[in-house]
């Protein structure tokens, strides 16, 4: 589907979500030319729109339009390198507990990306070890 891609607002900067006008509130992984995020997608409504189109610096959104809201973050890992352009991407939910892992590493906070991983290591470090309990 395409999408005009808009840079999110100055506060959004290093959130970890995006806005998109047709896409669910949920963690969803964004596709473009073979390359993805994960990250949570929030729904652009009147309320998103007129706060947005309210900043007189900003180029103002056409919610007759598919649009995609998303930060240099997510548009560098993505391969986007314009906004106010079309662009083909793919969104799709991300079901299971997997969601919230694979947001948290591709976090625009490297805080949140250390984090993330090392809870994964910890899950891991934990198995093992009630494995080499019941075994022992």
């Amino acid at each position: 589907m395409n999408y005009t891609i808009y840079a999110a607002r100055d506060s959004e900067m290093k959130e970890g979500w995006v806005w998109s006008s047709n896409s669910p509130s949920n963690v969803v992984k964004i596709s473009h030319r073979g390359k993805s995020i994960y990250c949570e997608c929030f729904k652009i409504d009147e309320n998103f729109i007129k706060q947005y189109n309210g900043n007189t610096e900003r180029v103002k959104i056409l919610p007759e339009k598919d649009v995609l809201v998303i930060s240099q973050w997510y548009r560098n890992r993505l391969g986007i390198s314009k906004t106010q352009e079309e662009y083909d991407i793919e969104i799709e939910c991300v079901c299971g507990i997997k969601r919230e892992f694979l947001s948290g590493c591709d976090h625009p906070q490297a805080a949140m990306r250390l984090a993330t991983k090392l809870a994964g290591i910890s899950v891991i470090l934990g198995i093992l070890g009630l494995v080499l309990g019941i075994m022992g």
